[in-house]
């Protein structure tokens, strides 16, 4: 849930400057908050969305330098990793700060 909140927030600023569309954006967030990688298998279970969108999302995403694919045994593709770009690293610190912000104002609703 949190993810969605906070992608809200990088839409409006960040990602206008990268073209990326609201399912690569959340993708993106995913394999940033995992940086061993994730299975297509994984960003499927775990973002809910069709796996053909996910399949032309990530091709998307390899293009413009976001993600590198690792493959198995040199031949099939087996998941995604986020890249070490200036671009990437941005938008990870835009994703903590407004996580963090996020959770401040939940707990400090639950506190009252």
């Amino acid at each position: 849930m949190h993810l969605v909140i906070a992608s809200q927030a990088i839409k409006a600023e960040e990602i206008k400057s990268t073209k990326l569309i609201w399912a690569e954006t959340m993708l993106l967030l995913y394999l940033c908050f995992n940086p061993e990688g994730l299975t297509n298998t994984e960003l499927v279970e775990c973002s809910k969305m069709d796996k053909a969108v996910v399949s032309r999302s990530l091709a998307e995403l390899a293009k413009g330098k976001f993600i590198r694919f690792e493959y198995r045994n040199g031949k099939s593709r087996y998941g995604a990793c986020c890249t070490n770009s200036q671009q990437v690293k941005k938008l990870q610190n835009i994703l903590w700060k407004e996580s963090v912000r996020f959770y401040k104002g939940t707990f400090w609703s639950f506190k009252r």
